[in-house]
């Protein structure tokens, strides 16, 4: 897998201006076919040997990376870590009921193809998320 374009740029500017980034992510540990690997070392290798890990860079630290098995687990954790922005790349992680009040959605688009909705901005990249977690701020501050 590659990383999306901006993306190390997005937490380095996160990381410049002391905006805490966390990733939450809901995934099993191991694949339901196939061969068993855990899927979870897998990420955090994945993480780790693309530069995201440098954590004086980019803010992020294998602590700061949360892969929950379910995805209860992952709205409760969202909820759990006080996140005012939440991203994600499925709107429907993001209209679940459960979802945390208060944070503000940010739907990851880059191929367009889900519609617009009024409970979440969609962006199509790293430096649109970035803008708008900057207008976010903006507004709470």
């Amino acid at each position: 897998a590659e990383l999306f374009p901006d993306l190390k740029n997005f937490l380095r500017s996160c990381c410049a201006l002391q905006i805490p980034v966390a990733i939450v992510s809901h995934k099993t540990r191991y694949p339901y076919r196939g061969d068993r690997h855990d899927l979870h070392q897998a990420a955090h290798a994945f993480l780790h040997t693309h530069g995201l890990y440098r954590t004086s860079e980019t803010g992020l630290s294998p602590a700061g990376v949360h892969l929950e098995l379910t995805l209860t687990d992952k709205l409760q954790r969202i909820g759990s870590l006080g996140c005012d922005v939440f991203i994600d790349d499925l709107p429907e992680v993001l209209a679940h009921p459960q979802f945390p009040n208060g944070v503000q959605k940010i739907l990851f688009d880059p191929a367009e193809v889900h519609p617009e909705k009024g409970d979440y901005q969609r962006v199509g990249s790293w430096a649109q998320c970035f803008q708008q977690l900057l207008a976010v701020r903006e507004v709470c501050a």
